[in-house]
């Protein structure tokens, strides 16, 4: 459902790809996989594009709630007092000098979080 919400909102399965640094085949499959369980498009694909069904426009509040409902289950067994995530957007440039040492101390002070990378361009992120 989380590649779903990206492909709505940013409009191409490519562009939902990068968010989530994933491979287009793979938030394709995502979605296929979700239509076949629900028995319906939720898409359609219009060249390098993909906008919501009005079936899958109905779907997307109660979407949008059952992934922030899956994102906060670890936080409710969560004893330590932490909870959540990490998410950090990083430009191609940044991965071999910048990040490895910034990925480093977060893993030493935050080992408990789990840790989210998105690769982007400066104005995606």
């Amino acid at each position: 459902m989380e590649s779903l919400l990206h492909v709505a909102q940013h409009g191409s399965i490519a562009a939902a790809a990068r968010r989530q640094g994933l491979t287009p085949a793979a938030v394709g499959q995502r979605i296929q996989a979700l239509e076949n369980e629900l028995g319906f498009q939720l898409l359609e694909r219009v060249g390098h594009t993909s906008r919501p069904t009005e079936a899958c426009i109905r779907l997307l509040p109660h979407a949008r709630e059952l992934v922030t409902l899956a994102n906060h289950l670890a936080e409710k067994a969560d004893m330590d007092g932490m909870s959540g995530f990490i998410r950090v957007g990083v430009i191609s440039t940044l991965f071999q000098d910048l990040i490895p040492p910034v990925l480093r101390r977060i893993h030493a002070e935050l080992s408990g979080l789990p840790l989210h990378l998105i690769p982007g361009t400066s104005m995606d992120l």
